[in-house]
């Protein structure tokens, strides 16, 4: 009798694994871009001396699928800075894995994206409460890990999140 892993299974093994190990890039490295595994992979020093775009999202969120492709876009032209996603999705990882995957795919994205099921790094950026508020919540950072500006929804409100974005990246970068 051989053995037989199903595709969830697989995904549960991996990124079983992937913990175990500590996940995500070694020696400083930047994490590849898609679904890497679960938050505790993440840590912020391996972006060191860069601008970062930190985004907590979620697959149920509408306003995060409005600001999703103006991150990708942001990734695309601006490769000093890093964006990186969080998904606060909750829920059994072996169902949780399979949608985040088909969600980076459908929205083609092409930043590291981390799974925080119980918000241990999203409670960082919630202020006094115990858990994010708003969905998206977008903090950007700068160069030397300072939070420069955490936008609570969508930033821009009704605007191009783009535009807001890409104006504040290059304040940044610029030395504003």
């Amino acid at each position: 009798m051989g053995l037989r892993v199903s595709r969830i299974g697989l995904a549960v093994l991996v990124l079983a694994a992937w913990a175990c190990t500590g996940g995500g890039p070694e020696g400083g490295a930047e994490a590849e871009s898609g679904f890497v595994g679960g938050v505790e992979g993440f840590d912020l020093t391996h972006y060191e001396g860069r601008v970062v775009v930190l985004n907590f999202w979620a697959t149920w969120c509408g306003p995060c699928r409005i600001e999703i492709p103006a991150l990708v876009r942001l990734r695309q032209d601006f490769e000093e800075v890093a964006v990186v996603g969080i998904s606060i999705d909750r829920g059994p990882v072996e169902q949780i894995v399979p949608v985040i995957e088909r969600f980076v795919s459908t929205f083609e994205i092409n930043y590291p994206i981390y799974l925080d099921a119980e918000q241990k790094v999203a409670r960082d950026y919630a202020g006094s409460a115990p858990f994010l508020m708003y969905v998206p919540t977008t903090a950007v950072i700068d160069r030397e890990g300072r939070l420069v500006k955490l936008y609570q929804g969508v930033p821009g409100r009704g605007l191009d999140p783009y535009e807001v974005l890409a104006a504040e990246v290059e304040a940044l970068l610029d030395g504003a």
